[in-house]
Formats: structure tokens, C-alpha cells, sequence
């Protein structure tokens, strides 16, 4: 069996982790992320309509990043820690491969907070070689990045960064 793909992104925001863990949820990164509406995911499971432990979420838009093919993300909640501002993903990429994901949020001397992303991506079947192996490490990296980028400018600046028609290559409806 191929080992995993790992891939991890780190950024400094200049706002408390206070505010923005609670903001680490389908539901509530409507408020930050210009174009996702609930006409992309849908919550599957959830006792109180937010993140939780086990809670559920399907969307329809990592799978065609990262693989170029549509298909269905379910989001599973596995772990969360809300007063150690920790949460843990699984992600089903269809019937492709599944993804860990690991979030932190670090309090920073100055009130601010560092996000560590860790993702561990491990395939079902039809494993890249080395060149799509390096890619999907990049792509990884690059969906952090923007959540990172645009997470920071939402709790630096108290708005949303618009992005223009750029939303609409990136969500696509439910079906």
C-alpha cells in the first residue's frame, strides 16, 4: 500500500482564536467564504446545526479540485475540542480516497492566533505516481492556503473577501 500524501500550512492571524474556531463550520463559513451557500454542501448530521463531533457534510466541490472529476466530499467530524480549539476531519473523497484533516488554533502572545492545517491523503484505489503524488501535495497545500488567506481576512477585517467570478468555477450546486 502507498504511503499517505501529507501536506501541512501554517498562518498568523491578527485576531483571537475565540473568534475564529466557531467560524470552522460548513454552516457558519457562509459568513467568510464568498460563493459557499448551502445551494453547495449540506449538513447530513448534526444535533445542533453546526460543527460537532460526528457531525456530517456533503459537498461537491474538493473532489473536482483536486481530482478534476465531479464527485461527492463527505466531511465527518472526528474530533472536537472546542476548549482546546482543536478539530479533526474525515473526509470521503468519493470512493477515491480519504483525507485527514487536523486543525489547531494556537493563542499567540500578541492575541493573535496561528491555524495549523495537517492533511494525510490516502487512496482507495488508482494511487498517482510520483509527479500526480507532488501535485495533489501542492493542490493540498494551495486549498489551505486560500481557506488560511481568506479566514484572515475575514477576522483581520470583520468582512468577507469578495472574489468575483471566481466563486462560481470553485461551487458548484448540489444535485
Amino acid at each position: 500500500m502507498e504511503k499517505p500524501i501529507r501536506s501541512g500550512f501554517r498562518i498568523r492571524i491578527r485576531a483571537p482564536r475565540e473568534n475564529l474556531f466557531p467560524l470552522l463550520c460548513p454552516v457558519r463559513e457562509e459568513e467568510w467564504i464568498d460563493g459557499w451557500t448551502p445551494a453547495v454542501y449540506r449538513v447530513l448530521k448534526s444535533q445542533s446545526g453546526f460543527v460537532e463531533m460526528d457531525s456530517e457534510f456533503v459537498e461537491n466541490s474538493l473532489m473536482k479540485f483536486l481530482f478534476g472529476k465531479p464527485g461527492l466530499t463527505r466531511w465527518v467530524t472526528s474530533r472536537y475540542e472546542p476548549e482546546r480549539f482543536t478539530q479533526d476531519f474525515t473526509l470521503h473523497l468519493s470512493d477515491r480516497a480519504v483525507l485527514h484533516r487536523a486543525v489547531r488554533l494556537e493563542e499567540l502572545p500578541d492575541g493573535g492566533t496561528l491555524i495549523s492545517w495537517g492533511d494525510s491523503l490516502s487512496f482507495h484505489r488508482d494511487a498517482p505516481g510520483s509527479l500526480g503524488r507532488a501535485i495533489l501535495r501542492g493542490k493540498l497545500r494551495l486549498f489551505s492556503f486560500y481557506l488560511g488567506s481568506i479566514l484572515k481576512y475575514y477576522g483581520e477585517h470583520n468582512r468577507m473577501f469578495r472574489m468575483g467570478p471566481l466563486r462560481t468555477f470553485l461551487f458548484r450546486p448540489l444535485e
